[in-house]
């Protein structure tokens, strides 16, 4: 083999390389897309990708004509609950293994706050986030399960059923 095929032989070699570490991190960052229940289960969340940012909205809730009451802004706090942006601007870090630069929304409170997301070793079935303001030391951690096909329509199917008179 002359050097000219071994030094293209090395090239494909890099190039197939980086493209699968490059595949790697992005699976690795998709790990987080889909849905979720909040930690009381009382609703749900789902967590979306579009162009490399990470938001999750909220799509059930026990009472699917809940009221955002807890904002802090007047007009907000009249929008339905389902629907709104829980978790916002979250990008992957495939070094740390976290979803950073993100904020989550406590509609219990009406307050947002600066977030990280992350798994558990390769645990992916509970989503960990930490909400914190200023810096991560002042804040709470919460834990979300991931919805499991079977309990897809838990929510729904738990409701107690009302008595017409």
């Amino acid at each position: 083999m002359n050097t000219r095929n071994l030094v293209w032989m090395v090239l494909a070699l890099l190039l197939v390389s980086a493209a699968q570490a490059m595949a790697a991190d992005k699976e690795a960052g998709d790990e987080a897309l889909g849905k979720y229940w909040f930690p009381k289960k009382n609703g749900k969340f789902e967590v979306t990708k579009e162009d490399g940012i990470y938001t999750g909205r909220v799509v059930a809730y026990d009472d699917a004509d809940a009221l955002d009451i807890h904002n802090p802004d007047a007009e907000l706090a009249k929008r339905k609950f389902i629907g709104i942006e829980m978790l916002s601007n979250f990008k992957f870090d495939p070094k740390k293994k976290q979803w950073i630069g993100g904020k989550i929304y406590d509609g219990e409170s009406g307050k947002t706050y600066k977030c990280t997301l992350w798994f558990e070793e390769d645990d992916t079935s509970v989503l960990k986030g930490r909400g914190y303001v200023g810096i991560s030391l002042f804040g709470r951690n919460e834990a979300f399960e991931r919805v499991k096909p079977e309990d897809e329509n838990k929510q729904q199917d738990s409701k107690p059923e009302t008595k017409a008179n």
